[in-house]
């Protein structure tokens, strides 16, 4: 799910800046606050979230990031698929 996502948001307009603005919202506030920001964004273009948000949702309810969030509610899944997206560029063998 988290390379699923991380493709997903890479190749989708607008995903990319809404996911980058949700980790500043969680730096500032919580993980939730952060969905929420998501979920907003989603109002505005209907079409670009839906698969994003199933997927964020689907990696919380998991033990690892239950964990995560109850020992640092700032931890999420996003931060995963932001790393995962931004090293899908990376040429490994130059």
């Amino acid at each position: 799910l988290l390379v699923e996502t991380a493709k997903y948001i890479k190749n989708e307009k607008g995903v990319r800046g809404a996911f980058r603005e949700a980790l500043s919202v969680i730096n500032v506030n919580n993980e939730s606050v952060g969905i929420n920001f998501l979920k907003r964004a989603r109002e505005v273009n209907k079409d670009s979230m839906g698969l994003p948000l199933a997927n964020i949702n689907k990696l919380n309810d998991t033990d690892y990031y239950k964990k995560a969030l109850q020992e640092n509610n700032k931890k999420s899944s996003i931060y995963d698929i932001i790393s995962i997206e931004n090293s899908l560029d990376v040429k490994w063998n130059k």
